[in-house]
């Protein structure tokens, strides 16, 4: 995990660089499924570098870890892996082949003809995949629920 300063110019330069992506909102997107168990990982440094507690064992500290982690870690994904391309830099809640729900990273979507386009290449995405500790997910297609 990149530390607090790293972060912060990561931002700064990020957004100088690359606009964030605006509506309208998908039907279909395309991406990594964030798991509870990368929530709350990336949601606990986070709320550690900030200088908040942490105990794994309060479940107001696992939501809040969560709720924190799916906002800032697509910002943290772009800073962590340079080349990545997201078509939308907050994760959709989809709905997954068996039926459950999960927040997506999402590097494609049908949206607009522009965000359908497969931006990232296998390296890429084998990176991001590394750094999520998702080595065994493939993306994949979703229908978009909020």
């Amino acid at each position: 995990m990149p530390s607090q300063q790293e972060l912060r110019a990561g931002a700064a330069r990020l957004l100088r660089t690359k606009p964030p992506p605006q509506l309208p909102v998908p039907k279909n997107a395309y991406g990594v499924c964030l798991t509870d168990g990368v929530l709350v990982a990336v949601g606990e440094e986070l709320r550690k570098a900030a200088g908040c507690e942490f105990d794994p064992d309060n479940a107001a500290h696992i939501s809040t870890a969560k709720i924190l982690a799916a906002e800032e870690l697509p910002k943290i994904c772009l800073v962590v892996v340079p080349e990545l391309s997201l078509s939308k830099w907050r994760a959709h809640l989809v709905r997954t082949k068996d039926d459950s729900v999960c927040r997506l990273l999402v590097l494609a979507d049908d949206s607009s003809e522009a965000a359908k386009e497969m931006k990232n290449s296998p390296a890429v995405v084998k990176e991001l995949l590394s750094f999520l500790r998702l080595k065994d997910q493939v993306p994949a297609w979703y229908p978009v629920i909020y």
